[in-house]
């Protein structure tokens, strides 16, 4: 019985790292649509930019990082 809900177990947490690594992929969508929209003047645009890509980059190899060790 043990066994079953360690393979319970397995499966619910891979399926939360799936679910955390899609939504941080549409996070990254999102900061791609807001810094290419006219919401923020140029001179910050790129630096914005820059460090939402580190953020976000820094976020999905994490989770898939997390997903493939599991």
């Amino acid at each position: 019985m043990s066994q079953w809900c360690a393979w319970i177990d397995t499966f619910l947490n891979v399926a939360d790292g799936v679910i955390a690594l899609k939504m941080q992929i549409c996070a990254w969508n999102y900061v791609d649509d807001v810094c290419r929209s006219d919401v923020i003047d140029d001179e910050n645009r790129n630096e914005i930019w820059v460090l939402a890509q580190k953020v976000v980059a820094l976020m999905i190899v994490k989770q898939a990082f997390y997903v493939l060790v599991l």
